[in-house]
């Protein structure tokens, strides 16, 4: 069985590697069942190749789950419910926010259960989870013709829905979007309480609170803070269980960001991965074109890069490719994004999101004078799983283009600086090519 962290892993790939798993022959049945709570058997799932399985606890971690999954996947997504973790309102509450999350997943429950919870769900199955079973239950599934989804970006400033409408799914919007999430679920706490004293407070707050509970975060084993009330009606037993309630979402909030730093970065260097580049360079240029800047990317390769592997060993392979990052890293300016694109492919994405401090102006360091600086200290680095023997030092080739003239389109900016690096490889390797936008936007008098 994969772990949930491979699961999300596997399935936060961009709509070329989709395509590539379709042509490798996956099954177009091929289905993602998350399993959540203790109750049913594995075995027949696991048996099945076209079936990817993930275990978790509760309602809460499931949606998390399906929160970062790739909706360009053609995997049929279903969660398979125990018995132990629902209640009526509770299920109800995550359907809203399953809905809300991944409008195309299906739920079955594993065993009996209440006629109102089967109104909800849309099917059955036993506690052997036969796959054909779940398949049946997708097959006869009605089709509802749901709105266009809204797409709200983190940067934008929708507009706060009011008290009443609060619920376990906006506190999933927000979760979504990197929002804080105490200001709205202690409001939401405050309405089901019917109690506008009640306040959080952080726990670096050094006041005496004689009518408080505290809100543990168990899975990291601290104090988040308190919640307080004024209102001696609300007892302290209730602010417990709400502050129990609130300290589960903060270690689901926990969870995910680091989910999705997980989903988004690569796992042996520490680099971003090619999803993240690809959305950081569409946002890159969407500010570069609305405020008139520049935006370059420098594509690269190691030479040689399977010589090394093949004589050395994999292990020295790895070496150098995390070595590689860690140098990008320590000559980059701090806007400016390492990813890894491919086996020994990277791409750096230069973006000042301001532009230079000084209109016309380009900063202390150009791009070309980094990118060339970069090159020295691989040259000159030591590899200590190469051994004295190397052969020769290691070199990058490599190419820079600068929207808008080397390219207007994330794709086509792409387009141009792998070209550019495949002219540096014929021309001898260890070369750098610019492209004429990078030549005007990257270069000083003083670097030539």
């Amino acid at each position: 069985m994969m772990s949930q962290s491979e699961l999300i892993a596997q399935q936060d790939v961009d709509v070329s590697d989709a395509k590539r798993t379709d042509r490798s022959g996956r099954p177009p049945d091929a289905m993602c069942v998350v399993v959540v709570g203790a109750t049913g058997r594995t075995g027949a799932l696991e048996a099945d190749p076209s079936v990817s399985i993930a275990r978790v606890e509760t309602l809460l971690e499931a949606i998390a789950f399906f929160s970062v999954v790739d909706r360009n996947s053609d995997l049929i997504h279903i969660a398979a419910l125990s018995t132990e973790v629902w209640d009526l309102p509770a299920l109800k509450e995550f359907m809203d926010a399953l809905r809300f999350v991944d409008a195309n997943a299906s739920v079955v429950h594993i065993g009996p259960c209440k006629p109102a919870a089967r109104e909800l769900i849309d099917g059955v199955v036993s506690h052997q989870m036969n796959p054909d079973e779940i398949r049946a239950i997708i097959e006869t599934r009605p089709v509802t013709e749901l709105p266009p989804p809204v797409e709200v970006l983190a940067s934008e400033d929708p507009e706060a829905p009011p008290v009443s409408s609060i619920g376990d799914a906006e506190l999933v919007r927000a979760l979504m979007l990197g929002e804080d999430l105490i200001p709205l679920a202690t409001q939401l706490i405050a309405e089901r309480l019917a109690d506008p004293s009640l306040q959080f407070v952080p726990q670096s707050t050094s006041v005496e609170l004689s009518h408080a509970k505290s809100v543990m975060v168990k899975s990291e084993g601290r104090i988040a803070g308190y919640l307080v009330s004024e209102n001696r009606s609300v007892t302290l037993a209730t602010l417990e269980s709400h502050s129990a309630w609130l300290g589960c979402w903060l270690a689901l909030d926990r969870r995910f960001r680091d989910q999705r730093i997980e989903a988004l970065t690569d796992p042996l260097t520490g680099a971003w991965n090619r999803r993240y580049f690809d959305r950081y360079l569409s946002r890159a240029i969407e500010l570069a074109q609305s405020s008139r800047h520049t935006a370059t990317i420098m594509v690269f390769d190691i030479d040689e890069f399977k010589k090394y592997n093949d004589q050395f060993g994999h292990a020295a392979g790895d070496e150098i490719l995390v070595e590689v990052v860690r140098l990008l890293r320590s000559v980059i300016r701090p806007s400016d994004r390492v990813c890894r694109i491919g086996g020994d492919e990277f791409a750096v994405i230069f973006f000042e999101p301001r532009g230079p401090r000084v209109p016309a102006s380009k900063p202390p360091d150009s791009i070309y004078r980094i990118a060339r600086r970069f090159q020295s200290q691989i040259g000159g680095h030591s590899f200590p799983k190469l051994g004295q023997s190397a052969p020769g030092t290691l070199t990058i080739s490599g190419g820079l283009a600068t929207y808008p003239w080397d390219g207007r389109t994330p794709q086509t900016l792409l387009e141009r600086a792998d070209q550019l690096a495949i002219q540096s490889k014929a021309a001898g390797k260890n070369v750098i090519t610019l492209g004429p936008g990078a030549s005007r936007a990257c270069r000083e008098p003083e670097d030539e």
